[in-house]
């Protein structure tokens, strides 16, 4: 069954870097109504302030798609991988047991995001 969730009535994380809707509710965060559907179990339209952005940390078990709608997201991890995710690129990333991982928005002007 489909379900409409208009985007003023999803859970929200809103931070002086980051303003974040989510579709589905993490943990205490977002709306109960809102549970994880099967496996998918996040789905965040994101938008990182300029300058701003996630360091190091990890994940367990997962695996994480990051669809960049505008600006530009930078990606790196502790094995040595980096890349530059510009508007229109998906990356698509298996966290195991050990990944740390970090998503900055190095650019001048915000980015916008699905993940």
């Amino acid at each position: 069954m489909i379900e409409h969730r208009p985007f003023l009535t999803l859970g929200a994380i809103k931070s002086d870097w980051l303003d974040a809707r989510l579709h589905f509710r993490v943990g205490e965060t977002g709306r109960a109504e809102h549970a994880p559907l099967g496996p998918l179990y996040v789905w965040n339209d994101d938008v990182f302030a300029p300058r701003s952005g996630f360091g190091l940390h990890a994940h367990r078990n997962v695996e994480i798609v990051t669809w960049v709608r505008s600006g530009a997201i930078t990606h790196e991890d502790d094995a040595g991988n980096r890349a530059r995710l510009v508007a229109d690129s998906v990356q698509a990333m298996s966290a195991g047991a050990t990944i740390h991982h970090a998503e900055r928005n190095d650019e001048d002007v915000p980015a916008r995001l699905f993940r």
